[in-house]
């Protein structure tokens, strides 16, 4: 039996943890509203941009205000239950942050009938119902994560459970034939280690003036007029303000460079092949796993590449149309299986059974 209710969604965005929760929460929330539920998000931090874009895709936000006191997750769980307690009753409260955990969730529980958290992490231990954490490729971390959540609680695992959302899933997807002659450039939301900026110095040497290149500012990028600056002179590179222009941006593109995490999946919905660079501790997994399986070529992290070792990857990729194809193959082949994760999650979420 279905039950439609209020659903609350917990997360955050800036430019030092970027913006992938809050589009991935976004992707879900458009699900959960087809389906009766009423989504509201709730966050601290947050760009402008961002909030907009929330607003206008017809979710309201509540803003919390700045932490105060001795214990952040105190001051934090306080305003999120008076939130709850203004709008509520909460059939569902959707956390995804990796500064809140167990002892919060706990505290939740008097707020709402239901919690669901959104991980990356396979050791943080948690109070909920479900669990989501597409960041696990192994039995053995699947194990570890189980072993950090109570014994009721559901856990969809694996990258079938990536939240993507529906531009990206209904874009066309077309394998590659292995020639290079655009790029898509784009390190996430926030970028605050500037990979933009080196990938800009990297395709300044001659050797790639017969590139296009679309690259991508993220709504809080610190880098933004250097970026502006710095591609305006290179001839082939369109500069591009953040938008929901991805999909059509990611189809059109025959290599990528840019970041792990959810622009990842993302890429290899559209059978995109990738250089990757990790900006956060949190994509090594995936980037490893998408190395291994040959839909990317993980290059290393953030404080391991420099502007010459983006310039060496992209001339061996280029002398190597074959590997470039094969890549695009096991892009899409990385994505077989998804069709069946959004059923079971979404059931999950309204069997009012489904505890």
């Amino acid at each position: 039996m279905g039950r439609a209710g209020k659903a609350f969604i917990r997360a955050d965005a800036s430019v030092a943890i970027g913006t992938g929760h809050v589009m991935r929460c976004l992707a879900l929330a458009e699900r959960m509203r087809a389906a009766g539920l009423e989504c509201r998000f709730v966050c601290r931090s947050l760009p402008n941009l961002m909030k907009a874009l929330l607003e206008e895709s017809g979710f309201p936000v509540s803003t919390l205000s700045g932490m105060t006191g001795v214990d952040a997750r105190e001051t934090d769980a306080a305003e999120t239950a008076a939130v709850l307690a203004r709008y509520g009753p909460a059939e569902w409260l959707l956390v995804d942050h990796y500064g809140l955990g167990e002892t919060w969730e706990r505290r939740m529980r008097s707020y709402a009938r239901r919690i669901a958290v959104i991980d990356d992490w396979t050791d943080r231990r948690h109070d909920c119902d479900l669990l989501l954490n597409a960041n696990v490729y192994d039995d053995a971390a699947a194990f570890t994560q189980k072993a950090h959540v109570p014994g009721h609680c559901v856990t969809f695992l694996g990258p079938g459970f990536a939240l993507l959302r529906r531009e990206f899933e209904q874009a066309d997807s077309r394998i590659r034939d292995g020639r290079i002659r655009r790029l898509l450039v784009g390190f996430g939301g926030g970028d605050a280690v500037n990979l933009t900026g080196r990938t800009l110095e990297a395709l300044a040497d001659p050797a790639f003036a017969a590139l296009g290149a679309d690259v991508v500012i993220g709504p809080g990028s610190p880098h933004a007029p250097d970026i502006r600056a710095n591609g305006g002179r290179l001839p082939g590179i369109r500069i591009h303000e953040w938008s929901g222009a991805m999909p059509a941006l990611m189809a059109g593109a025959d290599l990528a460079i840019g970041a792990a995490g959810i622009s990842a999946w993302e890429r290899c919905c559209l059978a995109l092949p990738s250089l990757i660079v990790t900006a956060a501790d949190n994509q090594e997994a995936g980037a490893r796993y998408l190395g291994q399986c040959g839909a990317a070529v993980y290059m290393g992290r953030h404080d391991e590449i420099s502007a010459a070792d983006i310039g060496i990857a992209l001339r061996r990729l280029l002398a190597k149309p074959a590997l470039v194809a094969e890549m695009s193959e096991r892009a899409s082949r990385a994505m077989a299986g998804r069709s069946a994760g959004w059923p079971r999650l979404m059931a999950a979420l309204i069997d009012d059974t489904g505890r």
